[in-house]
């Protein structure tokens, strides 16, 4: 829900306190991918920020047909490691 609504409190507060980073919704998709489908950038940077060491699934486990969320992910994760 936090990812969904964009709630950057709650994230962070939910990452620091050990929330798991790869529970999934009923369509197999994690906080991380949600944030990243609906373009909530500072969501899906807070997350990966806290995520630092540990691994994350940021794909569905089934295929929602949701390419350009994926790619906005992957363009997201490039700026993040690219210098600029």
């Amino acid at each position: 829900m936090a990812a969904k609504n964009n709630h950057l409190s709650c994230i962070h507060e939910l990452m620091i306190n050990g929330a798991d980073y790869n529970a999934t919704d009923g369509q197999g998709r994690t906080s991380l991918y949600i944030a990243s489908e609906l373009g909530h950038e500072q969501a899906v940077l807070e997350q990966l920020n806290n995520a630092y060491g540990k691994t994350i699934l940021s794909l569905p486990i089934k295929d929602t047909g949701t390419t350009a969320a994926t790619m906005q992910l992957l363009l997201l994760l490039l700026m993040l490691v690219l210098p600029q």
